[in-house]
């Protein structure tokens, strides 16, 4: 891509390629240190330079743990840069010294400026930008504000102060220079293709700082190839977009020629073309849109330490595959249902009135009458009684509680209740339709251990 006859390129680096965690990879590439602690794989730096047009790659170097800083693996593609090239950098290139060793190489920068950096202001100019000085480096600064609007009505903006060594206005105009800028996301689009495209998101496979080379190498070797096919097909339509090429089908195409060892000895004349550049041409992509995207974390380290994540409201209740049913000693003895499925009761617990209850707070004081509530007997435990300390009184129900007097209520700070426990005697022991480990194959033989251990007698 061209614009007012300046070559555009732009650097940037790359993070988020994964390779094997092991000893000899960690001494070297080391890990990402994030909030909650280190990254599970290692990651390589992979810094390039590419075409902002065409996406192809001009060159490319890897980093290790100790050179964390991309500006100091920009400054060894330096010598890539020729007169007649405009650079399109991020932020984290708004140094005034970087800027100045573009400028040696006889390219022209367009950096982003931090908004920490305040330039003084030297003349004003028509457009709206103004001349500066950067550490002895004349430049020209351009303050825009960008907006975008979405078809939903949502709307999104951000200031802009772009730092260039363009300084005629006239040829160069502000608003011109600002829309430029958008091209430099370009080379994001290449690691796209590169990082998902063509690794899949998988992780390398070699074990080591020599492999882990190779096999990058070979990576970008493979996407230069494709690139260079692309172009080569959209050059034989004059005017059509290199955008509109579609990478995904130029790999298709590339590995449906693999498999099938076509081409290898070509018989007739060269075809400029071949068979990946007509695929591409046969799919091109439809004009791109302008989209835009907020600069946002989308999955957070952890999700709790995010307010506002908009995560789904609680679960509601569980539907269970066994119906509601009316409780009666009888069910007691019941065995598995039709579908093969534990009563409710037997996974819930019984309702209330079979559940054994907390002692009475006269019980519990040591004064008035001792209340025994019911259990069932060894024998058949669809029977049960309940009986007073003086021995009269039985049938199916408690009796019902004295009323509170003086020495029963209780004391104002007193402990609560126990909550109440399933009474397990009713369920385990023997009863007329046999063992429950027999009715209950559930159970299996821990729980025969178990109610050996705690109920003798219903072993």
């Amino acid at each position: 891509m061209r614009f007012a006859g300046l070559r555009t390129v732009a650097f940037d680096g790359l993070n988020s390629v994964k390779i094997p965690d092991t000893a000899r990879n960690r001494a070297w590439a080391g890990k990402i240190r994030h909030r909650l602690g280190l990254a599970g794989y290692p990651a390589l730096r992979l810094m390039a330079l590419a075409e902002t047009g065409a996406r192809g790659l001009l060159g490319a170097t890897i980093g290790s743990r100790a050179e964390r800083d991309e500006t100091g693996l920009a400054r060894r593609l330096l010598p890539l840069l020729r007169p007649g090239m405009l650079v399109l950098l991020d932020r984290a290139f708004d140094s005034a010294a970087f800027l100045a060793e573009i400028v040696a190489t006889g390219a022209a920068p367009l950096a982003r400026a931090k908004s920490t950096r305040t330039p003084p202001v030297l003349q004003h100019l028509p457009d709206g930008s103004y001349l500066s000085r950067l550490d002895g480096l004349d430049v020209r600064i351009i303050e825009a504000e960008v907006a975008m609007t979405g078809p939903d009505g949502t709307r999104i903006a951000d200031s802009y102060r772009l730092i260039t060594t363009l300084l005629d206005p006239r040829r160069y105009p502000a608003d011109a220079l600002t829309r430029l800028y958008h091209e430099r996301w370009e080379i994001e689009s290449a690691y796209l293709a590169l990082r998902h495209t063509l690794l899949g998101g998988r992780v390398l496979r070699s074990g080591d700082r020599p492999g882990v080379e190779q096999e990058v190498w070979a990576l970008l070797t493979l996407y230069q190839l494709l690139r260079m096919a692309m172009v080569t097909a959209v050059e034989t339509r004059p005017g059509t977009d290199p955008d509109r090429a579609s990478f995904t089908t130029a790999l298709e195409a590339a590995r449906d020629q693999l498999t099938a060892a076509a081409g290898i000895c070509p018989g007739g004349a060269a075809d400029l073309t071949g068979v990946i550049g007509r695929a591409v041409l046969a799919t091109l992509l439809p004009a791109r849109r302008p989209l835009f995207s907020a600069r946002k974390v989308k999955c957070a380290t952890s999700r709790y330490l995010n307010h506002g994540d908009q995560r789904p409201a609680p679960s509601p209740r569980s539907t269970s595959p066994c119906a509601p049913r009316r409780w009666t000693p009888a069910t007691a003895s019941a065995g598995p249902t039709a579908a093969g499925h534990l009563p409710c009761w037997a996974r819930t617990g019984p309702p209330a009135a079979t559940r054994s209850p907390p002692p009475s707070p006269a019980s519990r004081h040591g004064t008035g009458p001792a209340t025994t509530w019911p259990s069932c007997s060894a024998s058949n435990p669809a029977t049960c009684s309940t009986s007073s300390a003086n021995g009269a009184g039985s049938g199916s129900s408690p009796a019902p509680a004295p009323a509170p007097t003086g020495s029963t209520r209780r004391e104002p700070g007193h402990p609560r209740h126990p909550p109440p426990t399933l009474n397990y005697a009713a369920l385990a022991c023997d009863g007329p339709a046999g063992p429950p480990l027999t009715r209950w194959p559930r159970l299996g033989q821990s729980g025969a251990r178990k109610l050996a251990v705690r109920w003798p007698r219903c072993a």
